[in-house]
């Protein structure tokens, strides 16, 4: 038996399933058809691989005294098969397959690896790592992370062991293990890969250890808690996690699963056939089959290898090779000097049902793509939260996605569009529909499509796809990105930014920018000072002289933060409601530091980056979470910016920088003073008929009867009561005036009264105290804004702080304000501080203060 192995130098597989599906916790037997057509061969050991769907294949069987040395393809299950002499006449060891079924990789038994990105239908030769004894393949589930392994074995004794890993579909290769990080003798029988291509494991058969790398190969991981072993078979779920590997009669004859990533591994005794093996992309369902020359039955398990059937139906055959699709709802398997089976399982269909219908709309940088749901899943529980479209630019070999976002549903069964823009102009792609509940992902069929030609001498926004970060810390990551077209022809477009934009938890909103002159090809930005433990949302860009491209959305988590470190505060500017002289302003605290620290959140905002308006969003609160602010007093068509702040004792933070724009419509209320007669105050006198606080006419002079209307209004609204139109009573004013549609313009038969002069009384002046503005560890801010000046000419203010409301402490006084407007003092204080203050007014006729409020210096430390 051993000898023969020698002769025919057999291979276990590599099957790299992508797409995480449940299977239920049953058994599931399959109806099994041999495929008599194809006539008998002599299969190589675990040479056939299949897409995620289990409807491309690729077989391979070894040149020699009972076979023909070619590679077979189906597309419809393994029904009808397809000889590839494109590849040539090789001895061919081991394959494997992308997800999509479009990119394969076959190794040759002293020769080349060999690549195709068309399914097999043509071939190129990778000479760059040169003719080895290439005995084991693998590949991610996009096809450009690929891991190969020389034989340096007993049966190969003048070949150096190795293993190589390429991360661009086989165009270049780096050496990875060599005779000095591994015995000399070691023969690399299978490997296998998530689908990331991120974590490996790899098996030595002639006396050795399974090996496992989480750095797509970088370094690897002898696990001796396996033990020692002729190992011939391994297998991986697309997460890496879960693994099974098996070792041949002239080894200890044993199956294994691993359910932490190859540190440890459990026994199954049970199992008495396992020359090759099979993994769902959850990794709870998994095949073993075949015993060296000795019919066995294929075993199965539902239940990640707890417990094992003897799966009768496919009956007890030499089996030599096995391949299923990602939820095991398909199986095909090779009998050694034998058939070719093919196996449907009866597990329900639990991910959606969708199909992909048409292309429309076929432009030079856009095209509308059309799918159809039809099942939500095999239960009417079901629903369908992401819908959405997987298409491949065949010259890049890159794959986007666009759709609704999930979560996002649910949505019916029916037809649904999306347009795909921008895309490469005179460039050949090929779509397919996705839908998504909460069980996985079900896909329609690849439809084929070209873009119209390039414009001559138009340049389109160049294409940009987001790639997955890497070298994540607790504060830092590493943003990658690619460039998959410039935009037009290479002579006429010029990349000439490029970066990402990225945001707390869902939120896209800082800004990372780097120019010069780019081409296409990969691109990364180092990004620092990041919160640790906080989910973030990024998305890579690139500028022509057409315009900004973008790529999807991608997410990463950094690190959490060390036990004794809490981090500081995170708070995120969320959006804005925007109505004539309002709007609603939304923010979320996203991190509180240490246990229970009381935050004060709110927003600054106003017409330019200066803001010049702190609004508090409540209370301060203990708890994170999304909080909202309605503002008043808004100038009506007219930009404003904003941006949320979170404070507290360990100091102030700010989100992102956001815009809204009012709606055009009436202007803000005008003021007026007491003994005016003028159309803003019928304006005022108006809203306070329509709510009640006035019941005389509207006759346009500010006298005693308006005044006690005000302040009746001010007390029911909680404002200070002075019987003033100052800032904040406008704004109220103006906003219900709007809101409720009340009329402010005078009958034409409406008398207006104006007493003598002579009659006036002294008016006091109306003051308002405004939220502290910049606070440091030793200092303040203090703004307060003069209102009215009452009947008086001039008008001295200030401020009154201290620890209490007894203040004890007056600001240097301004003089001399002739007229309303705001005004602030700086004043010296200590840190980790309470403090107390409010604005005083001094005219002729007496003094008044704006109401109390309160702010805290950071602490000392």
């Amino acid at each position: 038996m051993n000898q023969m192995k020698k002769v025919f130098c057999l291979l276990g597989v590599v099957l790299s399933l992508f797409i995480i599906v449940a299977i239920p916790n049953r058994a599931s037997a399959a109806t099994w058809t041999a495929n008599t057509t194809f006539g008998t061969h002599f299969w190589s050991l675990g040479g056939i691989t299949a897409s995620a769907d289990g409807m491309k294949l690729a077989l391979i069987d070894k040149a020699g005294t009972h076979t023909n040395g070619y590679i077979y393809t189906s597309t419809d299950g393994g029904i009808t098969w397809t000889l590839r002499t494109s590849a040539g006449f090789h001895s061919w060891e081991s394959i494997a397959m992308s997800a999509d079924g479009m990119k394969i990789i076959a190794a040759d038994l002293g020769g080349y690896l060999y690549t195709s990105t068309d399914s097999g239908a043509t071939w190129i030769a990778r000479t760059t790592p040169g003719m080895h004894n290439w005995t084991a393949v693998a590949s991610s589930a996009d096809g450009m992370k690929l891991v190969a392994g020389v034989s340096g074995g007993m049966s190969y004794p003048t070949e150096s062991n190795a293993i190589y890993t390429s991360t661009d579909g086989g165009a270049t290769w780096v050496l990875r293990i060599t005779s000095t990080t591994a015995p000399s003798n070691y023969h690399w029988r299978s490997i296998a890969s998530s689908a990331d291509g991120v974590k490996l494991i790899a098996a030595v058969q002639d006396g050795g250890y399974l090996y496992t790398s989480t750095d797509s190969g970088a370094t690897w991981t002898a696990r001796t808690s396996a033990g020692i072993d002729n190992w011939i078979t391994v297998s991986s779920s697309a997460n890496g996690t879960r693994l099974i590997a098996g070792s041949d009669e002239n080894g200890t004859n044993r199956l294994l699963t691993s359910a932490d990533g190859g540190v440890t591994w459990t026994p199954h005794a049970s199992v008495t056939s396992h020359a090759v093996t099979a993994s769902s992309a959850d990794g709870m369902k998994l095949f073993s089959a075949g015993s060296a020359y000795l019919a066995q039955n294929i075993f199965t398990s539902v239940d990640g290898g707890s417990t094992w059937t003897a799966e009768t139906a496919g009956g007890s055959r030499n089996w030599w090779g096995l391949a299923i699709s990602s939820d095991a709802t398909r199986i095909v398997g090779t009998d050694i000097g034998g058939y070719l089976y093919t196996g449907v399982t009866t597990v329900a269909t639990l991910v959606p049902v969708v199909a992909t219908i048409s292309v429309s709309d076929i432009n030079a940088t856009s095209a509308v793509f059309h799918g159809n749901i039809v099942s939500t899943g095999s239960s009417t529980a079901f629903t369908v939260t992401d819908i959405g479209f997987d298409f491949v630019n065949e010259i890049t070999n890159v794959t986007q996605n666009i759709g609704a976002g999930s979560p996002s549903g649910p949505f019916p069964v029916g037809s649904y569009s999306f347009m795909a823009n921008p895309i490469s102009c005179g460039t050949p792609y090929h779509f397919r529909a996705t839908a998504t509940n909460s069980i996985g992902t079900g896909y329609g069929s690849y439809i084929s499509f070209t873009t119209l030609p390039c414009p001559t001498g138009t340049i389109v926004p160049p294409t940009v796809t987001t790639v997955s970060a890497t070298a994540v810390t607790a504060n830092s990551v590493m943003l990658n990105g690619l460039i998959t077209s410039l935009g037009g022809t290479a002579t006429s477009a010029t990349v000439s930014s490029v970066g990402f934009d990225y945001g707390f938890g869902g939120l896209v909103g800082t800004h990372s920018v780097t120019t010069g002159s780019f081409g296409l090809g990969a691109f990364s930005t180092s990004i620092t000072g990041l919160g640790c433990g906080v989910p973030y949302t990024f998305h890579a860009n690139a500028t022509n002289s057409a315009g900004t491209g973008q790529g999807v959305d991608m997410t990463f988590t950094t690190l959490p933060c060390p036990p004794t470190t809490y981090g500081s505060t995170i708070v995120v500017t969320v959006t804005a409601d925007p109505q004539t002289t309002r709007a609603t302003l939304t923010g979320n605290l996203i991190r509180i530091p240490g246990p229970n620290s009381s935050t004060v959140v709110g927003f600054v905002y106003g017409p330019t980056l200066a803001y010049g308006n702190i609004v508090a969003a409540g209370p301060a609160t203990k708890t994170t979470g999304v909080y909202t602010k309605y503002i008043i007093g808004l100038i009506p068509n007219t930009l404003y910016h904003y941006k949320a702040y979170a404070s507290n004792s360990y100091g102030t933070v700010y989100g992102e920088d956001m815009t809204f724009t009012t709606t055009d419509g009436l202007a803000p209320l005008a003021t007026a003073s007491y003994g005016q007669t003028n159309s803003a105050v019928t304006a005022v006198q108006m809203i306070l008929i329509a709510k009640g606080y006035l019941r005389t006419t509207a006759t346009g002079y500010f006298g005693g009867a308006t005044m006690s209307a005000i302040k009746a209004f001010q007390k029911a609204n909680g404002l200070a009561t002075t019987g003033g139109l100052g800032k904040l009573t406008l704004a109220l004013l103006t906003d219900i005036r709007d809101r409720e549609g009340i009329a402010t313009t005078a009958p034409a038969s409406a008398s207006v009264v104006t007493p003598a002069s002579s009659s006036l009384a002294r008016v006091p002046a109306t003051v308002s105290t405004i939220s502290s503005g910049l606070i440091t560890k030793t200092g303040a801010t203090l703004n307060g804004h003069l209102d009215t000046l009452g009947s008086a000419s001039t008008a001295t203010v200030g401020f009154s702080y201290g620890n209490t409301t007894a203040y004890g402490t007056n600001t240097t006084l301004v003089s001399e304000m002739t007229s309303p407007a705001g005004f602030s003092s700086h004043v010296n204080l200590s840190c980790g501080t309470s403090y107390h203050f409010r604005s005083f007014a001094q005219t002729t006729a007496s003094t008044v203060y704006g109401s109390d409020m309160i702010f805290t210096t950071p602490l000392c430390n």
